[in-house]
């Protein structure tokens, strides 16, 4: 296997800003090079002049980049001449930026860190990517688990699994990537990761969602609408997309723990209870304003198309479809219909 020697990293959102930090203190005095692209010129310059995020973490005093990076100014300075290329763009766009980074991919280990299924067809990123390169001998990968950016900036340790079908591309990219402050778990299961990482976005929105419709006293109810609906879709993914149970079970980094931090806090929830309390344009508006996205709102589209195709019911990722992308009915009368449904077995 090909050594690491360039690592490449495209985007500077939160997340993108954060692990670029993560990654440059890693490699350094490790003669290895690290080189960023930001399509925003604006936040490029800025990042590149006083190394922190003109938005983001601007109260977080570890949240500055070291002098270890190279600002690159287009797509073809990052890619060409890599050895690990970091997707770190939301997953609504991989597809064409795929189309636009093509011409400069040879063999470098792809990484993606966004959590999110394609929308219209609920695909996963490394399918988007094999079918936008035409090629599946380059070795894809992913990276999830509980790493809130805020906190994952500062160093506070934390876990997190990687997915790659190569085991010993799985096992290289663990080894390479752990750290004192985060520790990494290999699997073979890459659809299993993403499916289980964009799933957990859904299940934060919910309860966020629950929290704006009900108030902060209603953890009975947010506690046990988070329960149902991972239900319903560890069903989904383990019945009819053959994801390895293992993938979601107790101890899952990528899914059972990322669930329980994404619901605490966190983009995805914040939506949730925006979505709630004032309405989707609302939600829309406030986090456009605020250079934010919500991953997880997609991707209840996606898992409701995926539903529709295995001919499965997901009653709670079915309602939250039906209110705010049909702008069918209200969130409370939503919650009594889900109540009222026919009693059945666990």
């Amino acid at each position: 296997m090909k050594e690491i020697k360039t690592i490449a990293v495209y985007g500077l959102g939160q997340f993108g800003f954060s692990i670029t930090k993560y990654l440059a203190e890693l490699i350094d005095n490790k003669n290895i090079k690290i080189k960023v692209f930001e399509w925003n010129k604006e936040t490029l310059n800025k990042i590149k002049q006083t190394k922190r995020h003109p938005i983001h973490f601007t109260n977080i005093k570890q949240a500055i980049l070291p002098n270890n990076i190279e600002f690159v100014e287009n797509l073809k300075d990052l890619v060409e001449n890599s050895d690990l290329l970091v997707m770190a763009i939301p997953a609504q766009t991989i597809r064409q930026n795929m189309k636009l980074i093509k011409p400069y991919i040879k063999n470098q280990i792809i990484l993606n860190v966004a959590k999110a299924l394609e929308e219209d067809s609920g695909k996963t990123v490394s399918t988007i990517i094999k079918e936008e390169l035409g090629n599946t001998e380059y070795q894809i990968s992913a990276l999830a688990g509980p790493m809130i950016a805020s906190q994952f900036i500062q160093g506070f340790p934390t876990c997190a699994d990687i997915a790659c079908p190569d085991e010993k591309t799985a096992t290289y990219l663990r080894n390479f990537l752990s750290s004192k402050s985060l520790r990494i778990y290999h699997t073979t299961d890459l659809e299993g990761v993403e499916f289980a990482s964009a799933s957990k976005n859904v299940i934060a929105i919910v309860a966020g969602i629950v929290e704006g419709a009900f108030g902060k006293e209603a953890t009975n109810t947010e506690t046990a609408t988070i329960a149902r609906c991972k239900k319903e879709l560890v069903n989904l993914m383990v019945d009819k997309l053959w994801i390895n149970p293992k993938t979601l079970g107790s101890g899952s980094l990528c899914f059972d723990a990322d669930i329980d931090v994404s619901c605490r806090s966190g983009r995805n929830r914040l939506f949730g209870q925006l979505l709630a309390e004032k309405g989707r344009k609302y939600a829309d508006e406030y986090f456009k304003e605020h250079s934010l996205i919500a991953e997880g709102f997609p991707t209840i589209h996606a898992l409701n198309t995926l539903a529709k195709e295995h001919q499965v019911v997901l009653p709670i990722v079915g309602k939250l479809y039906d209110v705010f992308y049909l702008n069918s009915g209200d969130i409370k009368k939503a919650f009594e219909e889900l109540m009222e449904r026919p009693l059945k077995g666990m």
